[in-house]
């Protein structure tokens, strides 16, 4: 069946491999897909008055929202693994407003102000997953 608005739904903006590669994940909290890339799909405008929520961003329910409305194949964001939330809210952000993130800062010495650009797809492809196979004793 052709839904004449399909071309009007949300579609993924980027492919995000996570720093974990989706282990340590609880059975039934994320759907891996077999190339290991999960979907993230840009911002709408409820997630961004979400955002904007002080009490929801205070006790983390925007962010976990976000998630769960940004890339949908992550089914339980309270039980991420901390390594990857960072690349995935990189990820989210870079979906929903570009490659780049411009940043101002004022130099302390002199208080002249400066405005640098960070590439957030770079950012993405220097995260790299650690080895946890061995174990501490």
């Amino acid at each position: 069946m052709n839904n004449p608005l399909r071309q009007y739904f949300r579609r993924p903006a980027l492919y995000v491999t996570l720093p974990s590669k989706g282990t340590f994940y609880p059975e039934g909290s994320i759907e891996m897909p077999e190339n290991g890339e999960l979907p993230v799909f840009p911002m709408t405008a409820i997630d961004e008055i979400t955002s904007k929520t002080p009490d929801a961003l205070f006790n983390g329910v925007a962010i976990s929202d976000i998630i769960k409305s940004c890339v949908p194949a992550i089914k339980d964001p309270w039980a991420m693994p901390s390594m990857d939330i960072d690349a995935v809210l990189i990820a989210i952000r870079a979906a929903t407003n570009g490659n780049d993130l411009e940043i101002s800062s004022t130099c302390p010495a002199c208080e002249e102000e400066a405005t640098y650009g960070v590439n957030l797809i770079g950012l993405l492809s220097g995260m790299s997953s650690g080895d946890y196979a061995s174990t501490l004793n």
